[in-house]
């Protein structure tokens, strides 16, 4: 029997369990969204940080509102990429990973292609997004078949992650 693969790190430690952890995404008006555990206790918030500007910012932050990581949007006509970055940083160095549209930004967008901040090359994506994300959603590894996680969306907007 092979020996079990050690977690791959992105953001922390503390957020890779070895089991499936029921989560829940709720989604507010304001575009501003919370993540519960099974308990209901808030687990991550996502804050809006520049609501007038061009460039959208947001901050994900933890249970003791300490930043995670922070989301910076830069669009070039339909092309969208995101920038992700530990805690509230926006230096090269804190670059986590990117993501875009699979659909190499032509609408509607139905996944997204995420690489790695040591992938600079980006021949090929590290992870893979599919669905619409109103119904369902899956996440890979690389271009494989291997389903890392997924959401299903419930009655009142919900998701369990």
């Amino acid at each position: 029997m092979a020996a079990p693969s050690a977690p791959l790190l992105v953001v922390g430690l503390q957020f890779c369990a070895p089991h499936v952890l029921l989560l829940t995404l709720a989604m507010k008006y304001n575009g501003r969204c919370t993540v519960d555990d099974a308990n209901g206790a808030a687990v991550l918030r996502m804050e809006e940080v520049s609501f007038f500007s061009f460039r959208r910012h947001y901050v994900l932050v933890d249970a003791a509102g300490v930043p995670v990581i922070s989301l910076k949007a830069k669009a070039r006509h339909v092309y969208i990429r995101w920038s992700v970055f530990r805690g509230d940083s926006h230096d090269a160095g804190d670059l986590l990973f990117t993501a875009t549209a699979s659909s190499g930004g032509r609408w509607p967008f139905r996944g997204l292609d995420v690489f790695l901040a040591g992938n600079t090359r980006r021949g090929a994506a590290d992870f893979r997004t599919k669905g619409d994300f109103r119904r369902s959603g899956y996440f890979y590894l690389g271009n494989s078949d291997k389903m890392i996680a997924s959401i299903s969306y419930h009655q009142h907007k919900s998701a369990n992650i």
